[in-house]
């Protein structure tokens, strides 16, 4: 599928589901902020720029790690694929089970 069909079978879609898909993006997109954020915390705390207690430490490392494998990934990973089979199938139809997504 070029990029132009894409486009197209996205722009066809219901309201709803390009809603949906703008959701999904913009909380990958949280969750990879967060993550980075917390990862620059860590890496400014092991350098000896940042005083963190150890508790927060390791706090600041597990939110970077969860954030950024789990969340970051779930969510984006998530929104590509149902953009695919969203713009891929009949744009009349939509995304199939759009409230369960």
């Amino acid at each position: 599928m070029s990029r132009h069909a894409l486009a197209e079978g996205l722009r066809g879609l219901p309201a709803g589901d390009r809603r949906l898909l703008r959701y999904l993006g913009a909380a990958a997109l949280v969750a990879l902020v967060l993550g980075v954020l917390l990862g620059a915390a860590t890496g400014l705390a092991r350098g000896g720029f940042l005083s963190l207690g150890p508790l927060d430490g390791y706090r600041a490392l597990t939110g970077h790690a969860v954030s950024i494998f789990f969340y970051w990934l779930y969510f984006a990973q998530a929104a590509l694929l149902l953009a695919f089979a969203g713009a891929h199938g009949d744009p009349k139809c939509g995304i199939a089970l759009r409230p369960l997504s």
